[in-house]
């Protein structure tokens, strides 16, 4: 009965010392960034970052705040995050007033490498576009 009660309490042992880590996690520095042509355009800008358990957003509607970037050093990471910017312009100008098209630049850096990039030409006020990475 002595030697059963050792093993069971060394089994124990052994399972409650095992490692925390989640192998699917990693450490990454994540940047989002905005940039344009035309920096005084009325618009909303969202940065994600959706995982199976940590959901990160940051939302920015203004006619000034660009460019925009927005860092998360060291953040946690699972398999499977999307990493997500949408843009939208709402720059809709007066009735009958022609509006002027501007571009803008969205980028995702992950460890300071580019992992997603997109340049669009808005050329409607209302027009909206987005870029996405996946781990």
């Amino acid at each position: 009965m002595k030697k059963i009660l050792q093993i069971l309490f060394l089994a124990l042992l052994m399972v409650s010392c095992s490692s925390d880590d989640d192998p699917t996690e990693e450490v990454h520095d994540v940047s989002f960034s905005v940039r344009s042509t035309d920096e005084s355009r009325q618009s909303r800008i969202e940065f994600n970052i959706m995982g199976s358990e940590k959901e990160v957003y940051h939302s920015s509607y203004s006619n000034d705040h660009l460019p925009l970037t927005r860092n998360y050093p060291a953040h946690k990471v699972k398999q499977f995050t999307l990493l997500g910017i949408q843009y939208s312009d709402n720059s809709a100008g007066a009735v009958g007033e022609t509006f002027e098209p501007y571009t803008v630049t969205l980028e995702i850096k992950v460890d300071s490498e580019i992992k997603a990039e997109k340049e669009v030409t808005i050329t409607e006020g209302g027009q909206v576009d987005s870029v996405s990475f996946t781990f």
